[in-house]
């Protein structure tokens, strides 16, 4: 009875000890495809709770993963550059299939928008270890640009060295492109503010020239003694100077609404 009960046992304990291990296979290979009945060992019990904790800890990252994966356009690499790993957006917004992305250089989809310094300055950042923040300009299978806003985490071994490296980026092509529009209008109006400061210019002078010149003669022949005006003629006279120093006011005006809108 002895015999048979401690063959039962060893039977049992080989049994149970083969599916535990058969589960870290499984949760080694990324598969949270695990089922494990609590064994009545001390000992097995201890090695079923350490591998349902795995399991459970694979689920999680599997659920962090997946809210990433929706949010942004997500992408692995080694050491060299090369794409280990590449999600669905990364797909969608560079028209190329993942197929075509895993094991490609990330120069695959290189604009050649940025300097050789800009990227001598991102690899030596990450090469020594430190994440890297910054705006990419990349270029579609289709050929059309598009800029993402992106952070590359390396993942450092034992010597300190990276491993490999994530990218994580977002999308801000419509951001961008609003940006331009900007300039595009600044440039636009600074171009139209400055068209405004030389008409104002020009009329100043075109128009204090004469303006003065009419104010002063009449002013001369209201005062000249050799010809005195007639009573009519001297209301005409008040007239024209009223008339030119009123419209010499409103030039006056306008330059100071021109220099206060200028900020002079």
């Amino acid at each position: 009875a002895m015999i048979v009960s401690a063959f039962y046992f060893s039977t049992n304990l080989s049994a149970n000890l083969n599916k535990i291990i058969q589960s870290l296979i499984l949760l080694s290979k990324g598969s949270t495809n695990v089922q494990l009945e609590m064994p009545s060992d001390r000992y097995l019990q201890n090695l079923t709770n350490a591998v349902l904790e795995f399991k459970h800890v694979l689920l999680n990252l599997e659920e962090e993963k997946f809210a990433l994966d929706q949010h942004a356009i997500v992408a692995t690499t080694d050491i060299k550059g090369t794409i280990t790993y590449a999600n669905d957006k990364f797909s969608a917004v560079s028209g190329y299939s993942i197929e075509e992305l895993v094991g490609q250089n990330h120069r695959i989809v290189n604009s050649q928008h940025h300097s050789n310094e800009f990227w001598k300055e991102m690899y030596r950042t990450i090469a020594q270890g430190n994440v890297w923040h910054g705006e990419i300009c990349n270029k579609a299978k289709a050929g059309h640009l598009y800029w993402l806003e992106t952070t590359i985490v390396p993942f450092m071994e034992d010597t300190k060295k990276p491993i490999s490296y994530i990218a994580i980026r977002t999308d801000i092509s419509a951001r961008k492109q609003a940006e331009i529009e900007l300039k595009k209008s600044t440039a636009i109006a600074e171009t139209a503010n400055q068209a405004k400061s030389e008409f104002l210019s020009s009329m100043s002078h075109e128009l204090r020239t004469p303006l003065n010149s009419i104010i002063g003669f009449s002013q001369l022949m209201m005062n000249d003694p050799q010809e005195p005006l007639s009573t009519s003629q001297q209301e005409s006279m008040n007239y024209i100077i009223s008339g030119g120093k009123h419209l010499l006011s409103l030039v006056d005006q306008v330059l100071e609404l021109s220099a206060i809108e200028e900020g002079v």
